[in-house]
Order: C-alpha cells, then sequence, then structure tokens
C-alpha cells in the first residue's frame, strides 16, 4: 500500500461509502489497524482544518461530490481547501454554510461541470484562485471556458498546470505565495 511507503501514521476518510474498488480495498486494509485510519465527516476539526463537507448520510451520484472540504484561518487568512468538489456538492455546502468565506480557495476539477461555480465565488469571495490541474490526461486540464470565466473575475487565479507548485508562506498575519515559475501574489497585493 502507497500509505507505507511514505510511512504515513495515520490516513483520513469520508465516511461517505465509495463505489471505486480500489479505494474501498485500501479502506479494508486500513481497517485492520483501526489506530491509523480516521473517519471525518462534516463538523469534525483536525488540527486547524474544519471538515465542512460531506455529512455522513450524503448519497450524491457523483463521487467528487462527496470530496472532503476543509476550512481553516491561518493567522487571519481564511483557506478554503475545495478538492474536486462539482456543482451539487458546492450547492450542499452553500446550503449548509451560506456565509461561507475564503480568502485563499483551493481547488481541482470536478469530473463532470466545471469547478467554483460563480454562485459559489459570490459567496465565498476569495482574494486568489489556485486551481491543482495538470497537462495529462487532457480531462484534467482547466477548460478555456472555465479559465475565461475567472478571468472575468478580476482576481488572481493560479493554474498549476502552467504555474507548476505554489507554496503559501505566512510572516505573522500577512502571506506570500509562490508558484515554481516566479508568480509570487501577497496579501498585500493580491493583484500580483
Amino acid at each position: 500500500m502507497l500509505s507505507n511507503s511514505f510511512h504515513v501514521k495515520k490516513i483520513c476518510a469520508s465516511p461517505v461509502r465509495f463505489r471505486s474498488p480500489v479505494y474501498r480495498r485500501m479502506l479494508q486494509d486500513l481497517s485492520r489497524t483501526p489506530e491509523r485510519l480516521r473517519t471525518i465527516s462534516r463538523g469534525d476539526q483536525l488540527g486547524l482544518w474544519t471538515i465542512l463537507h460531506p455529512q455522513p448520510d450524503d448519497r450524491f451520484s457523483q463521487a467528487d461530490d462527496n470530496a472532503l472540504v476543509l476550512s481553516g484561518t491561518v493567522r487571519g487568512t481564511r483557506v478554503l481547501l475545495l478538492s474536486d468538489l462539482g456543482r451539487p456538492g458546492q450547492d450542499a455546502l452553500l446550503e449548509r454554510s451560506p456565509d461561507l468565506r475564503g480568502d485563499i480557495l483551493v481547488t481541482g476539477l470536478p469530473v463532470q461541470g466545471e469547478a467554483v461555480g460563480d454562485d459559489f465565488l459570490d459567496t465565498v469571495q476569495p482574494r486568489v484562485i489556485v486551481v491543482a490541474d495538470s497537462e495529462f490526461p487532457a480531462s484534467e486540464r482547466a477548460s478555456p471556458k472555465l479559465q475565461e470565466r475567472l478571468a472575468r473575475r478580476k482576481i488572481p487565479v493560479i493554474y498549476t498546470r502552467s504555474a507548476g507548485a505554489a507554496t503559501i508562506e505566512w510572516r505573522g498575519d500577512q502571506w506570500e505565495l509562490r508558484t515554481m515559475n516566479g508568480v509570487k501574489i501577497t496579501s498585500n497585493d493580491p493583484s500580483g
């Protein structure tokens, strides 16, 4: 198991059952050493992170809508880790957390539909968005349509496919986001 190769001491998983045979087999293997597996769901805390989604009784038809969503405040900066949450998952999250905010929003790409819908962005009001996309496979690239829609918002958007890894570093209550290709965005100047 991959977690053994990296000597992972604890793995957190959603309470939602997934159809993936590989995922289910991994959880079954981990259940043999229950101290390594922690099931987390909405309302739980994981260090400075609050789990916002999913709830144990959620049953979305697409696996992406069952993805874990975490929110944390680091030195006064609200960070929202959205994973690959699709539109139905985003709608459920907004219904449960209508005052949801995030200065830094990190999102992946759902298999169906586009990431971070406009209603979601209107509520969250991010100052910067990091889209975790990749060159291959092609389905993991942010679409031109998504890029155009996000560009209209006039806030910085980092696409990891072209920017490489993005690192956020805090000094006091100020943050700086740097990418491998040299982009630098700071809390003092989020326009980059």
